[in-house]
């Protein structure tokens, strides 16, 4: 589906990016994390055609990604919006249905279906209740899910999330890891996740990228997550136990290097 061979990314006299080499398969949600400054964001905006890269590094269903128009790549590629891009007078369910505009002919309105799935976007992330609302009065946490769950709604074949655990309480997080999982399990879709919060990342993806400096440390599942790989790529010491119910790695900071 998505590839990438070797992608090095130069701005000015920096290297931001340095021999990044990877693949993204059909149904797979993949993380991407690191050291503040890693080049997180910058690999998710090259991936999605947002950042000018050089040719035959990023290969999108077989073709050269330089070689799709931008409009095209839009039909394909969803990529969360930033936390101000949103019109403060819609409703959450009007910002989260905006999500179907593509797939709708233009000056016709929404369908039946688009609004149904529009309300089970609302539900499996725990708004409900709150479709009237507007934009300008909810809570940040509350547009950050709006903005999550419009993305979502596109139903684009691959997905960029940059930090969409931001501003999330314990229980929104939930519930948009759950929306999250779904989305992907329906089929033909895959999602790639930046985030700082490693934790986020173990419980949603099935495997996860490490940057430091630009390059990767290292890439696998959770069980790549050790004492010594922590200290290796963060400078931080800690204790990696494990979750007596999931299974899963639990990271406890002891002190920084």
């Amino acid at each position: 589906m998505l590839k990438l061979d070797n992608l090095t990314l130069v701005i000015g006299k920096t290297t931001i990016l340095n021999r990044i080499s990877f693949g993204l398969q059909e149904g797979e949600i993949l993380g991407v994390t690191g050291p503040s400054g890693c080049g997180k964001t910058t690999l998710l905006k090259a991936l999605s055609g947002n950042i000018k890269i050089p040719d035959n590094t990023i290969e999108l269903d077989g073709r050269d990604i330089n070689e799709y128009r931008t409009k095209k790549l839009r039909k394909i590629i969803a990529f969360l919006p930033s936390a101000y891009e949103y019109n403060p007078e819609s409703t959450i369910f009007q910002e989260v249905l905006k999500g179907r505009l593509h797939l709708k002919k233009m000056l016709n309105p929404y369908s039946d279906f688009d609004r149904e799935s529009t309300f089970s976007i609302l539900k499996e992330m725990g708004i409900p209740g709150e479709p009237g609302k507007r934009m300008k009065h909810s809570s940040d946490s509350l547009k950050r899910i709006s903005l999550i769950g419009q993305t979502l709604n596109s139903e684009k074949d691959i997905t960029f999330l940059d930090s969409p655990d931001r501003e999330l309480d314990a229980l929104q997080t939930i519930f948009v890891i759950r929306t999250i999982k779904k989305f992907v399990s329906n089929g033909g879709r895959s999602v790639i996740i930046a985030s700082s919060d490693i934790d986020f990342l173990i419980k949603t993806c099935d495997r996860i990228i490490f940057l430091k400096n630009g390059a990767i440390a290292g890439c696998g599942s959770a069980d790549l997550i050790t004492e010594d790989f922590m200290h290796q790529v963060f400078g931080i010491n800690t204790l990696i136990s494990r979750n007596i119910v999931t299974g899963l790695p639990e990271i406890q900071v002891i002190d920084i290097n």
